[in-house]
């Protein structure tokens, strides 16, 4: 699971769409976020992704 910043109920339609996109698209390819396969991520404004707290 990913939590992005800043983000409202439209995410796939945000100001950081492309972020959600390319992360999406990274997973159904390699199965893989942040060479994990499971786990909770926070993704900032930037698209950086760390470990949730």
């Amino acid at each position: 699971m990913v939590k992005p910043a800043c983000a409202g109920h439209s995410v796939p339609w945000g100001k950081r769409h492309a972020h959600v996109h390319e992360l999406s698209k990274h997973w159904l390819k390699q199965l893989k976020v942040d060479g994990k396969t499971h786990g909770v991520f926070d993704m900032d404004v930037d698209g950086n992704l760390s470990p949730a707290p």
